[in-house]
C-alpha cells in the first residue's frame, strides 16, 4: 500500500488498513444493496462504486479484489430481487411496503415487455428501473437459469463500468495535486454546471411542449379583451395575423426591461455588489495557465467576429432559399440584440471587474455582450433548426446550444471579462427576446426548411469563421486576457536574517498547499541560478508536449527522458524547472523556480522547490514522473554540489511530516 498522499484522505485510508475485512463487507454490501429491490433506489451506490475506483486509482484499494467484490454484490443484490420476484409473483404488489410503489413496477413491467431479456442487462445502468427490473422479471416468469446467466454477464460488465470512471477521476487527483487542484475544481465545476444546464433544459422542454397549445390559447382569449397590449400579443401568436409590429413592439419592450432590470439590481447594489465580488475572486482563484488558454478559445466563440460572420452567411443562405420570414425573424433576434446591449452599456456605464482588458471607454460591463448575443445567435439558430426535425430530436438540438452558450458564459466569469449579474442579465435578456421570437416563429407560416441542408451550411459556417478568428487573433486576445499589471519590485532590508520569513511558505493553489512547500529561496538573475546549476550536470526539463507525452506510453521510457507535469503557483507555471539524473541509482530530481516581487542586494529573490522525481503509471498505460514529496533529503545533494556559493540553513517553524520545515538560502555574488 502506498504512503497517503492526500492528507484529507488520511481516516479513509487508516480505515482500510485497520479493516480490511470489514471494507472487503462494505464493497460487497454496497453493490449489492445498489442492485436491491427498491432499497437500490435512495441508495447511492453508483456514486459510492465510482469512489472505490478513485481510491484504486489512488493505490488505497486493490484492483482485482474490489472488482470481484463488486461483481459477487451485484449478482448477490440482483439474484435476491429475482427470488422475491419468483418467489410471491404478482402477490407481491400488495404487501407491505411494495404496495406504496405501485408506479415504479408499472414503469419496470413496460420496460422489461419491450426489451424482454435484454432488460436485465440494460436495466443495471438505468436509475429509474435499476432497483425493480429483476423483481419483474421474477413475478413474469423468466426462467431462474436464463437470469443467472444475464445476472452473471451484466454484472461483469456493469463494475468495470463504474469502477473506470473513478477510477480516471482518482488518477486526475494525482496528476490535479502534482499540477494544479484548481485546474479539477474548475473542470468539475464546469462539468456539474452543464450537466444542471442540460436537466433544466429537458425539463422545462418536457413541462412546457404538451401545455403549449393552451397557454397560447388562453393568450389569445386575454389578449381579445385588452385594447393596449392585446393587438400586439395576437399579432404575436395568431398565425393570421402579421407579427412585424407586434416584434418592433417587444423589441422596444425589451430594452425598457434590461434598463429596469438592472435598476432592480441596482435598488439591491450591497447585496449585489458582495455576490459580484465573490463570484469574481472564486473565478479568479481558480484561473491555470492551461485552463486560461482553453476558456479564451470558448469566450472567443462569443466575438463580434463570430457573431457577424454567422449572421451573415445563415441569413444569406435564408435569403437564397427565399425564406422570407425565416430571415426577418434571424435578422431581428441579432440586431435587436445587438441594439439593446449598446443601449445598456452606455446608458448605465458600468466599469468592468478589470477595466484594463478593455481600455477603451465604450466598453461598458452591463450587460455582457458576449452572454446576450450568444444566447441570440446560437438560442435562435436552434429554434429554427429544431423546428424542421422530430419532436423527440429536438432536445438534442437546444441542449447542444445550450452547452455552448453556457461555456461561453461561464468564461466570461473565469477571465474576469465581466460581474456575475453582467452575465446573468445577458443570459436573461436574451432568453427572453429568443422566446418571444421562438413563439412568432413556431405559430406564423413559413416556408419549411430542410434540416440538413441548414445544419450543414450552419455547422460549415461556424467551423470555418470559429478557426479563421482563433487563426488570426487567439494570440492577441489570450495575452489580453493573461496580462496583469506589474507589481513593483521591494527591496528587503534584511533578507538572510529575517525578512525570508515573509516570502511564501507553500505553493498557492486555491489555498497554500501544504503538501508542496518551497524549500530553497535564491538571491541571483534566472540566468545566474540556471548557469550555476548547469555547471553541476543539472539541465533543462524536458518540455511537456504532445510529442513528447507519447513518452509516457512506454515503461522502458528511463525517468529522465519523459516530461516532467508543470505546476502551478498563484495561478502561473514555473518560470523554470532543470532536473538531475544518476545513472548511477537511476534517481531523477527537479528544481523549479517562481519569481516574487522581493529584491535583495539589487538583485531578484526567486522562490523554488526542489524534490526528487518517481514513476507513476495509470492502469498500465501511461506512465509518468510525479513528485516524490520528500523535501528534506534532496536538499543534501544540491548543499554538495553548490559548495563554492553561500549557503544558509534556515527552520521554519511550521512541520508538516514530510518537510522538516528547512530551507536553503542561496546568494550567488
Amino acid at each position: 500500500m502506498e504512503q497517503v498522499t492526500h492528507p484529507q484522505l488520511a481516516w479513509i485510508v487508516d480505515w482500510i488498513n485497520q479493516y480490511p475485512i470489514l471494507t472487503g463487507v462494505f464493497i460487497f454490501s454496497v453493490a449489492m444493496l445498489e442492485s436491491m429491490l427498491l432499497i437500490g433506489i435512495p441508495v447511492p451506490g453508483a456514486i459510492l462504486v465510482i469512489s472505490f475506483g478513485a481510491l484504486i486509482a489512488l493505490g488505497y484499494l486493490d484492483f482485482t479484489t474490489t472488482m470481484l467484490l463488486c461483481i459477487a454484490g451485484a449478482i448477490a443484490g440482483d439474484g435476491i430481487s429475482f427470488w422475491i420476484g419468483y418467489r410471491y409473483q404478482k402477490q407481491l404488489k400488495k404487501i407491505w411496503p411494495f404496495k406504496h410503489f405501485k408506479s415504479q413496477f408499472q414503469l419496470g413491467e413496460d420496460f422489461f415487455r419491450k426489451h424482454g431479456g435484454k432488460s436485465i442487462a440494460f436495466g443495471r445502468f438505468i436509475g429509474p428501473v435499476r432497483a425493480v427490473i429483476p423483481t419483474i422479471a421474477g413475478m413474469m416468469g423468466m426462467s431462474p437459469m436464463r437470469f443467472a446467466i444475464i445476472n452473471v454477464l451484466s454484472a461483469i460488465a456493469w463494475a468495470p463500468a463504474y469502477l473506470l470512471p473513478g477510477m480516471v477521476f482518482g488518477a486526475s487527483l494525482e496528476l490535479a495535486s502534482e499540477v494544479a487542484i484548481r485546474l479539477v475544481t474548475l473542470i468539475i465545476t464546469v462539468i456539474v454546471a452543464l450537466f444542471i444546464m442540460r436537466w433544466l433544459i429537458r425539463k422545462t422542454l418536457r413541462y412546457l411542449q404538451p401545455r403549449t397549445d393552451r397557454i397560447s390559447s388562453q393568450s389569445l382569449h386575454w389578449a381579445r379583451r385588452h385594447r393596449i397590449f392585446g393587438p400586439a400579443i395576437q399579432a404575436l401568436i395568431d398565425p393570421r395575423q402579421p407579427e412585424s409590429p407586434a416584434l418592433l413592439f417587444f423589441g422596444l419592450i425589451l430594452i425598457l426591461s434590461g434598463l429596469s432590470f438592472y435598476f432592480i439590481l441596482d435598488s439591491l447594489a450591497a447585496q449585489s455588489l458582495v455576490i459580484d465580488q465573490r463570484a469574481y475572486e472564486l473565478m479568479q482563484s481558480l484561473r491555470t495557465p492551461w485552463m486560461d488558454q482553453l476558456m479564451t478559445w470558448v469566450t472567443m466563440l462569443g466575438d463580434t467576429y463570430v457573431i457577424t460572420g454567422m449572421t451573415v452567411g445563415v441569413l444569406a443562405w435564408l435569403l437564397y432559399k427565399h425564406n422570407v420570414p425565416a430571415a426577418l425573424h434571424w435578422g431581428a433576434a441579432i440586431i435587436f440584440g445587438s441594439i439593446l446591449t449598446r443601449v445598456l452599456k452606455i446608458s448605465l456605464q458600468i466599469p468592468r471587474p478589470d477595466p484594463s482588458l478593455f481600455p477603451d471607454s465604450s466598453h461598458y460591463s452591463f450587460p455582457s455582450a458576449h452572454s446576450t448575443m450568444a444566447m441570440l445567435m446560437y438560442g435562435f439558430l436552434s429554434i429554427i433548426i429544431a423546428r424542421e426535425i422530430r419532436p423527440e430530436k429536438r432536445n438534442h438540438v437546444y441542449v447542444t446550444a445550450g452547452i455552448i452558450i453556457s461555456l461561453i458564459a461561464i468564461s466570461r466569469l473565469y477571465l474576469g471579462a465581466h460581474w456575475l449579474s453582467d452575465v446573468f442579465g445577458g443570459l436573461t435578456l436574451g432568453l427572453i427576446w429568443i422566446t418571444l421570437l421562438g413563439i412568432a416563429y413556431r405559430r406564423h407560416p413559413s416556408p419549411a426548411l430542410a434540416a440538413r441542408p441548414l445544419l450543414a451550411v450552419s455547422l460549415t459556417a461556424f467551423v470555418l469563421i470559429v478557426i479563421s478568428h482563433w487563426h488570426f487573433n487567439f494570440e492577441r486576445e489570450l495575452l489580453r486576457y493573461t496580462a496583469r499589471e506589474e507589481i513593483p519590485v521591494q527591496a528587503l532590508s534584511n533578507w538572510p536574517e529575517h525578512d525570508w520569513k515573509n516570502l511564501t511558505t507553500y505553493r498557492n493553489d486555491l489555498a497554500n498547499s501544504a503538501g508542496y512547500p518551497f524549500n530553497i529561496q535564491w538571491n541571483a538573475s534566472i540566468d545566474t541560478i540556471t548557469q550555476t546549476l548547469q555547471e553541476q550536470g543539472w539541465g533543462p526539463a524536458l518540455e511537456l508536449t504532445f510529442p513528447n507525452s507519447m513518452k509516457w506510453l512506454s515503461k522502458q521510457t528511463p525517468l529522465n527522458e519523459r516530461p516532467i507535469l508543470p505546476q502551478v503557483h498563484k495561478g502561473k507555471h514555473e518560470t523554470m524547472t532543470m532536473t538531475y539524473y544518476d545513472g548511477n541509482s537511476k534517481a531523477l530530481w527537479a528544481i523549479r523556480f517562481w519569481p516574487t516581487t522581493n529584491s535583495w542586494n539589487n538583485k531578484p529573490i526567486w522562490i523554488g522547490q526542489l524534490a526528487g522525481m518517481k514513476a507513476k503509471s495509470f492502469l498500465n498505460l501511461f506512465h509518468y514522473p510525479i513528485t516524490h514529496r520528500d523535501f528534506n533529503s534532496p536538499l543534501v545533494l544540491l548543499q554538495q554540489q553548490l559548495t563554492q556559493i553561500k549557503i544558509k540553513h534556515v527552520f521554519r517553524k511550521l512541520e508538516h511530516k514530510r518537510w522538516s520545515g528547512e530551507v536553503l538560502l542561496i546568494e550567488t555574488p
